[in-house]
């Protein structure tokens, strides 16, 4: 499942915070940090050629990882892709990813 944000720009640094937060030990107990775990992609609106001063948050998790995390990056400036939008930023990051994969396949052809 995927599932694509949408950031204003004055959001950015408190999403950032909560997504790339480190593990720690608290009381105790391990807290780990799901969404650098799963692995995100964090992409900026005119890098994918889109207007604005907007950047995406593009995850790639089970159904039980949003249950669990979704609500803490939905703060003020963060709105939930669907429809049109989702499905263009969507594809616009992942021509990208695949772009990136088979860029760092051809490194590696020759070994």
């Amino acid at each position: 499942m995927i599932h694509i944000y949408k950031i204003e720009g004055h959001s950015l640094a408190e999403v950032k915070k909560i997504v790339e937060a480190p593990e720690t030990m608290v009381e105790g107990k391990f807290r780990i940090n799901e969404f650098t775990r799963t692995g995100f992609n964090l992409r900026d609106s005119n890098s994918l050629g889109l207007p604005g001063n907007f950047y995406y948050l593009y995850i790639k998790a089970d159904e039980d990882f949003f249950k669990r995390n979704e609500k803490s990056i939905m703060i003020k400036g963060v709105t939930k892709l669907s429809g049109k939008e989702y499905e263009e930023v969507k594809k616009k990051i992942e021509d990208e990813l695949s772009g990136a994969e088979s860029g760092l396949g051809s490194v590696f052809e020759g070994f």
